[in-house]
């Protein structure tokens, strides 16, 4: 899902993120099961950011990613389970 925010929308601390620099961010959040390491993660994560910064000219420092990791009893495909 993307979405988008009306100016104003976003709650912000100006000392992290300046009001002319937050109509540029980018939010990523990605839920996914647990396991993997902390460098396949950091790699991911600058692999992502390097695809997005050169597809779009958005700046590396603009893209904000987080993972929410969850155990695999968390997903369910519609699947009926006994």
């Amino acid at each position: 899902m993307c979405q988008a925010h009306e100016e104003g929308m976003l709650l912000h601390d100006p000392e992290n993120v300046s009001l002319d620099r937050l109509g540029k961010i980018v939010f990523i959040q990605i839920t996914l099961n647990q396991g993997r390491t902390d460098e396949l993660k950091e790699k991911f994560f600058a692999e992502l950011t390097s695809r997005i910064s050169a597809e779009t000219g958005e700046l590396p420092q603009n893209v904000f990613i987080n993972l929410v990791e969850v155990t695999k009893t968390n997903w369910s495909f519609g699947k009926p389970y006994v």
